[in-house]
C-alpha cells in the first residue's frame, strides 16, 4: 500500500483521512486508513486546513451556520455596532446557557448601550465572497480533488495501483503536498444557493428537509482539440469552488459554463452524471 500523495508505503499508518475537514462538518466522508499516510494527513492539517479555517470568511462562515470544529467549538465572529470605533467578538456555544455571548471591544460605545443612547442593530462582520487566487485555497480544493477521486476509484480492483503511477495527476500532488513555488493554480468562486437553502430528500417519502453542508463531484470537458479538463466541483454551504486536477487551467469549465446556462455540475440530471455526494 502507498500514500496517494507522497507514494511512500503507508501500510502502518494509523489515521484516517477526512476529504472535507471534520470542522466543516465532515463525518461522513473518509478515506480508510494508509490511503493517504500519517505524514501527510499531518502536513495537511497543519499546512492547509487549519490556516484555510482561519480566514475570516471561513471562520465567520463556520460562525454563522454553527458549524462545529471536531472539538465541538463554534469559531467567533468579528461584529460591527453602527457607530462603534472597534469590532466586537460574538461567542456562539449551543450547548450552553445564554447560547450567544458578546465581548463589546469599544467600553464608551457599551456604556451608551446600557444606558440605552445607541440601540443600533449589529450584525455579522463577513467577506462579500470567499477568497479569490489565494493558495490556501487552492491548495485545499486540489486536496479534495485526490482524494476525492480516490474515493470514486476505490470501488475498482487494482485502483491505488492506478491512481498513485497516474503521472496526469502528479503535478497536482506535487502542488498540494510540497506547495511548488512555480505554480499558480487558478480556481473559479461562485455562490449557487443560499447558505440557508433547504432541500428535500428525494429517498424520504415524508419528504424532509435537509442542511446541506458541502457537497462535491467531477465535470470531465474537453479542453482544446486533444486533451481533457477533469474539473472537481466543491459547494460549502452553498459557495461553488471549481478546480481542474488535470492541469492548472479553468478555462474550460467557465466555457462549458457558457453552454449550459451556467447551471452547476453538481445539479446535471442524474442521467448526465453521478449523483454528487454531499452531507
Amino acid at each position: 500500500m502507498k500514500c496517494i500523495f507522497c507514494k511512500q508505503p503507508s501500510e502502518n499508518s494509523r489515521s484516517v483521512e477526512h476529504i472535507i475537514p471534520e470542522s466543516l462538518g465532515n463525518t461522513k466522508n473518509i478515506l480508510p486508513r494508509g490511503i493517504v499516510c500519517d505524514q501527510c494527513n499531518n502536513y495537511f492539517s497543519r499546512k492547509i486546513e487549519q490556516p484555510l479555517l482561519e480566514q475570516a470568511f471561513f471562520k465567520n462562515l463556520r460562525g454563522r451556520n454553527w458549524i462545529e470544529s471536531k472539538k465541538g467549538r463554534i469559531p467567533p465572529e468579528e461584529i460591527i455596532f453602527l457607530g462603534a470605533n472597534e469590532k466586537s467578538i460574538l461567542y456562539r456555544n449551543e450547548k450552553a446557557t445564554p447560547k450567544m455571548i458578546l465581548d463589546i471591544h469599544d467600553q464608551n460605545f457599551f456604556q451608551k448601550i446600557f444606558t440605552g443612547e445607541k440601540k443600533e442593530l449589529i450584525f455579522p462582520f463577513e467577506a462579500e465572497r470567499p477568497p479569490a487566487n489565494n493558495r490556501t485555497v487552492a491548495r485545499f480544493i486540489g486536496k479534495i480533488g485526490v482524494e476525492a477521486l480516490a474515493q470514486r476509484w476505490m470501488e475498482h480492483d487494482n485502483w491505488m495501483e492506478y491512481h498513485t503511477s497516474h503521472e496526469g495527476l502528479d503535478l497536482l500532488r506535487n502542488f498540494v503536498r510540497y506547495d511548488t513555488s512555480k505554480i499558480d493554480w487558478p480556481y473559479s468562486i461562485r455562490k449557487i444557493y443560499r447558505e440557508n437553502e433547504q432541500f428535500r430528500n428525494s429517498n424520504d417519502s415524508n419528504e424532509e428537509t435537509l442542511d446541506v453542508l458541502f457537497e462535491y463531484d467531477f465535470l470531465m470537458e474537453p479542453v482544446g482539440s486533444d486533451s481533457y479538463g477533469l474539473y472537481v466541483c466543491v459547494a460549502i454551504k452553498g459557495y461553488e469552488f471549481t478546480l481542474n486536477i488535470a492541469g492548472p487551467e479553468i478555462s474550460g469549465y467557465k466555457d462549458w459554463l457558457n453552454r449550459n446556462n451556467n447551471i452547476s455540475p453538481l445539479y446535471l440530471k442524474k442521467a448526465d452524471r453521478i449523483n454528487p455526494v454531499f452531507q
